[in-house]
This record gives structure tokens, C-alpha cells and sequence, in this order.
């Protein structure tokens, strides 16, 4: 069970999901929409899926990082 001021969520199968709140004084958003969890705040939008994690900030910063991990197995870095 969740202490005061902490919030419990818990959901099955295919879902979509907004929740937007204020960090400080910027507005912030969380969804999962497409199996994909966004998330964004101050400009800077983050998403995670099975793909990996890509963020995506203002003035065109943009990167991505992998996060599935691919059998590689007889290949050694050298």
C-alpha cells in the first residue's frame, strides 16, 4: 500500500495512459500510447519501448540508446 503523498498504479494487457502534472513550475506529461512510455518536461521528451530509450530536446538535440541486448555470441570485441 502506497505511504501519504505516494500514488499506486497497476493495469493488465493493452492499455493507454495520460497523466500530466506540474514539476516545479513546468508542466510535465507521462503516457504509454502504442506500447511505448513517453515522457516530457521542460522541453525535453524522453521514450522508452523495446527499441531503446530516444530523447529529444528543444534546439534539435536528438539521441537514442539501445537497450534490447542482440545474441553476439562467437564475436569478441578485440
Amino acid at each position: 500500500s502506497p505511504k501519504p503523498g505516494q500514488m499506486q498504479f497497476s493495469g493488465a494487457g493493452h492499455m493507454d495512459f495520460n497523466l500530466d502534472f506540474l514539476v516545479g513550475e513546468s508542466n510535465a506529461a507521462v503516457q504509454v500510447k502504442e506500447g511505448k512510455l513517453l515522457v516530457t518536461v521542460a522541453g525535453v521528451e524522453l521514450t522508452l519501448s523495446e527499441d531503446g530509450c530516444e530523447v529529444n530536446m528543444e534546439g534539435g538535440v536528438k539521441f537514442s540508446v539501445p537497450i534490447t541486448t542482440k545474441n553476439t555470441s562467437g564475436k569478441k570485441a578485440a
